[in-house]
């Protein structure tokens, strides 16, 4: 697939989703996301892992992108929303399973979104640290980060791509304890280990990062 033909399904499968969507959630601006897409599309087959909620839009966007999609819905949200429906149900970080069972230099890229939010740094730096390993040399991350107060607090957010400029934020059913706050040095520290980082503060005082092997 050549880039012409990338750019054109890309915008055309952003358009699709942006008209055909009506679920609950804030449509946000995003910094970075457009430039984790185009480092993906300059590879004939980029491989991805996505560590939040189960998305099928995004799947389905980033497969007509070419790339091949890994899913790990690390803290189980997807299922326990169904398990829970009609209800809000609750989720322990303590049954969460940290390590990958993904074999070294295996992803071009990751979506970490905010999962960082709900761990304390110990674990914030295991979950980084086995991102690193499973990322091929020159391989990028993304990362989100809530910042002191969000609204709502301590809910499960699914993270569904509209465009790339735009994100929408859906709010599950589901509460999870909230561990840290996540400032500038704590952001700094947990991603030395890559070659690079850019760290963005959004209109909505999210933060995003993108980072580089």
């Amino acid at each position: 697939m050549t880039n012409d033909q990338r750019r054109t399904i890309m915008s055309e499968v952003s358009i699709s989703r942006k008209k055909g969507m009506e679920r609950e959630g804030q449509i946000h601006s995003t910094a970075i996301l457009k430039t984790f897409i185009k480092e993906m599309t300059l590879l004939p087959k980029s491989i991805i892992l996505d560590l939040g909620c189960i998305c099928d839009s995004n799947i389905e966007l980033f497969t007509h992108l070419g790339c091949k999609v890994f899913v790990k819905d690390l803290l189980n949200a997807n299922a326990r929303t169904w398990a829970d429906s009609g209800g809000m149900g609750e989720i322990s970080v303590d049954e969460v399973q940290i390590d990958f069972e993904y074999p070294e230099n295996l992803f071009d890229g990751i979506l970490l979104w905010d999962i960082f939010d709900h761990f304390d740094f110990e674990d914030a730096r295991l979950l980084i640290n086995n991102a690193w390993r499973i990322l091929k040399e020159k391989g990028w991350a993304l990362a989100l980060f809530r910042p002191a107060n969000p609204t709502p607090f301590n809910t499960i957010t699914r993270y569904r791509i509209i465009s790339l400029g735009e994100i929408r934020y859906e709010t599950l059913p589901l509460i999870i304890q909230r561990n840290k706050i996540y400032y500038n040095r704590d952001v700094a520290d947990l991603f030395s280990d890559f070659s690079s980082y850019t760290s963005y503060i959004l209109k909505n005082r999210w933060r995003e990062v993108i980072a580089r092997k």
